[in-house]
């Protein structure tokens, strides 16, 4: 899956950079999370980013992990890894100010009772630096596992860029 992951990035960034008018930035984004998951208390986690931005849209593909505050076992499933490609599409003329949305799915790795497990995830965020978070992992039949949270994110440009150019 990790594999497929990547080809669908790559399908991604050669489709991005075709389609762009302009010269793509290519960007690293670190970020730090505190969520809530119903059923088993506060989250916290953290994520890296690596992706392009083609004006509007952006493309990145996400590593990260997420974990509770709440005691639990040795082997739980409570904590785990996520790899995800993201992309994003806001449209200028719809928006009234600087707002982002975008959607993500991936994998998430954990332990469930001592052995790893590979689940689909699926997020969905909304905002500019500061990010209303929605992670929905699939367990299995109708199992489901919401995390809802705020993201803090900073794109870092990986090629120089004029802000202020009028």
């Amino acid at each position: 899956m990790a594999r497929q992951s990547g080809w669908i990035f790559c399908l991604l960034l050669v489709s991005g950079f075709c389609k762009s008018e302009e010269r793509p930035l290519p960007y690293i984004s670190p970020g730090l999370r505190i969520g809530y998951e119903f059923g088993r208390g506060f989250t916290f986690g953290g994520k890296l980013s690596l992706g392009i931005s083609t004006d509007p849209e952006y493309y990145n593909v996400t590593v990260g992990f997420r974990g509770t505050t709440s005691r639990k076992p040795e082997h739980s499933s409570d904590d785990y890894y996520f790899i995800q490609v993201q992309a994003g599409y806001p449209k200028a003329e719809s928006w009234e100010g600087p707002f982002l949305g975008s959607a993500g799915v991936g994998i998430a790795l954990f332990g469930d009772r001592g052995a790893k497990r590979i689940r689909p995830i699926f997020n969905f965020c909304y905002g500019a630096l500061l990010y209303l978070d929605t992670d929905i992992i699939v367990l299995g039949g109708s199992k489901i596992r919401l995390d809802f949270g705020t993201l803090a994110s900073v794109p870092i440009p990986l090629r120089r860029v004029n802000i202020f150019d009028t």
